[in-house]
């Protein structure tokens, strides 16, 4: 989703071990704290380009409860893939994206099925 010309939102789903939210890839720990920058390192941040498509991929990968993390970024961070693909041209379903950096904006507590 486009904020302006230069900002996009991207999505996360993690797990809510525990009191706190773990990485479904290498059990690390999450930040919860809105407004952290986000900087992995390595091979960037995975992000699904719309909310349907975190929650339709990645959701229920773990024994416990799921948290949708939304974040911000800066298309200048962009590493690999399309902020565009699900929301100006098909497929309709969206797609992943890697970036550099991230801020985090919201964090959705999501009821465990």
């Amino acid at each position: 989703m486009r904020i302006d010309e230069l900002t996009r939102l991207g999505y996360r789903v993690v797990a809510h071990k525990d009191g706190q939210l773990v990485s479904l890839y290498g059990s690390h720990k999450v930040s919860d704290k809105v407004g952290t920058i986000v900087r992995p390192g390595g091979k960037g941040l995975y992000l699904g380009t719309l909310k349907e498509f975190a929650l339709n991929y990645y959701s229920g990968m773990s024994d416990y409860p799921d948290a949708l993390l939304t974040y911000s970024y800066s298309i200048n961070d962009l590493l690999e893939g399309d902020p565009d693909t699900g929301i100006t041209h098909p497929p309709h379903d969206g797609g992943e994206i890697v970036v550099r950096q991230a801020k985090l904006v919201s964090v959705e507590y999501l009821p465990q099925d």
